[in-house]
């Protein structure tokens, strides 16, 4: 009989309850009745109690182990800094919890991999947060160019920026898994694969003339130019420096799509989608939508054997190969060729 997540919800701890957690996840929870927060973990006992009491989660935990022994918590989500995803992840593999982990799944497609290796070895769901592919702006141009209302695709562009300022953080530090495109391109990059449902083979990028990894300096700017597996053309571009700016563009044959606050969270005002054909414009409307919320549904349906994941973790991975491709151009100064 299939699991009643209405009355037997999936019980959730939280490893790493940081700001982004607080104001997007544990905000999103109330609105998802098949998830319950059962457990949070946060390093200040302190801080760790004031918000498990503020958002209604019946126990804290300082130590990753203490949330880990648990025996409530079923699934984990996993929203450390992304440096330590792949540690964590594996951790919760030895813990037999299922995981949703924060985009960047880990630094590396190696470490990707010995992640997916350890949960399928335990058979337990390891699924990555690219919340993007709940938009709404994203799932009308997938069906869209899926059933040929743009005809052949041509180009797909994604861009993506706001000004940080110069405090140092771990948005610009290399080895805590910042940069630009980590932490912004990663969701432009998974947005060409869901959209195109197509591979991208091979990119030639450029970063800003301050990027140094060696010296722990993370990309602030990046561009990238890339091609898809039909040939056609995507354009990349995100930047801590410039004005806040986000969108995308869907190129067909005949027509094309035009997003703009596209990749932003819920309830984004001034948000468009523009279908764009011969000298005609026409505004397409788009519903309110939690992404956020709407994640976590997917997620618990997925545990409950209710969907078909479309967070797996070899999505992650496919987009961690292009982003190792893209450093690795910027790095050799040429086109480079995406792990297959």
């Amino acid at each position: 009989m299939p699991r009643d997540l209405t009355n037997d919800p999936v019980r959730l701890g939280i490893l790493g309850c940081g700001s982004f957690m607080q104001r997007r996840i544990l905000t999103a929870a109330p609105e998802t009745p098949a998830v319950r927060v059962v457990n949070l973990q946060k390093r200040d006992a302190k801080q760790a109690a004031a918000v498990a009491s503020q958002f209604g989660v019946p126990r804290f935990s300082t130590t990753r182990e203490e949330l880990l022994a648990d025996r409530e918590v079923e699934a984990v989500f996993i929203g450390t800094p992304n440096a330590l995803h792949e540690e964590d992840a594996l951790a919760c593999a030895a813990a037999g919890k299922h995981v949703l982990c924060e985009k960047p799944m880990a630094l590396t497609p190696a470490a990707m991999e010995r992640m997916i290796a350890a949960f399928v070895s335990r058979g337990l769901r390891l699924n990555v947060g690219h919340c993007l592919r709940f938009k709404p702006a994203a799932v009308r141009a997938r069906k869209m160019r899926q059933g040929g209302e743009l005809g052949e695709l041509r180009a797909v562009r994604g861009f993506y920026s706001f000004p940080l300022g110069n405090a140092p953080q771990w948005r610009t530090d290399w080895a805590m898994g910042g940069g630009a495109l980590r932490d912004l391109g990663v969701h432009i990059i998974d947005f060409m694969r869901f959209v195109s449902g197509q591979n991208i083979v091979s990119v030639s990028a450029m970063a800003d003339s301050a990027f140094a990894p060696e010296a722990g300096r993370a990309d602030r700017t990046l561009r990238a130019l890339m091609r898809l597996e039909s040939g056609a053309m995507a354009e990349l571009s995100v930047s801590y420096d410039e004005p806040f700016l986000n969108g995308f563009e869907i190129v067909g044959v005949t027509s094309a799509l035009i997003g703009w606050r596209s990749y932003r969270q819920s309830y984004e005002p001034g948000e468009t989608l523009r279908h764009v054909q011969d000298e005609s414009v026409a505004e397409l409307r788009l519903p309110a939508a939690n992404v956020y919320a709407d994640e976590l549904m997917h997620f618990a349906r997925v545990l409950a054997g209710q969907e078909t994941s479309s967070l797996e973790a070899a999505e992650a991975l496919a987009a961690g190969r292009v982003i190792e491709a893209i450093y690795q151009s910027v790095k050799d100064r040429k086109e480079c060729m995406v792990q297959s």
